[in-house]
């Protein structure tokens, strides 16, 4: 139990090295838990704090626009390729405009950073003007 917290708790002071531009520290420590625990990895993650600017959350809610998006999310981390599968066009526009300052936790395979594919329903929570 103890090694859970441990790597989680490592997991989490390695995205905020991530997120504070201390990214051949935190890809040191993301090596590390993959070699412990490679599921926590597998796939790109907005951090915590990336989804927070207002404008959009993934979900969906009644009456409010969502989109559904895919996207790329690179090695480093950075939203890409963005298209929208459905939804009002003007929402899903500033939808993918927020997703596009959000910061990802990279995907990893064999201990390497990668690309990872990514489908998502995101809601917007701000009024269109």
């Amino acid at each position: 139990m103890a090694k859970v917290d441990d790597v989680e708790v490592a997991l989490i002071y390695a995205d905020w090295r991530w997120m504070h531009g201390r990214t051949t520290d935190a890809n040191r420590r993301y090596q590390s838990i993959w070699q412990e625990a490679p599921e926590l990895l597998k796939v790109a993650e907005p951090l915590p704090w990336g989804l927070s600017d207002g404008v959009t959350m993934s979900g969906g809610a009644d009456g409010r626009p969502t989109s559904l998006l895919s996207y790329t999310v690179s090695s480093l981390g950075k939203p890409r390729s963005i298209v929208s599968l459905d939804g009002d066009e003007r929402a899903a526009q500033r939808i993918r405009k927020a997703l596009r300052k959000v910061k990802f936790r990279p995907a990893f395979e064999q201990g390497f950073r990668v690309d990872s594919e990514q489908q998502q329903r995101y809601e917007l929570v701000a009024p269109i003007p």
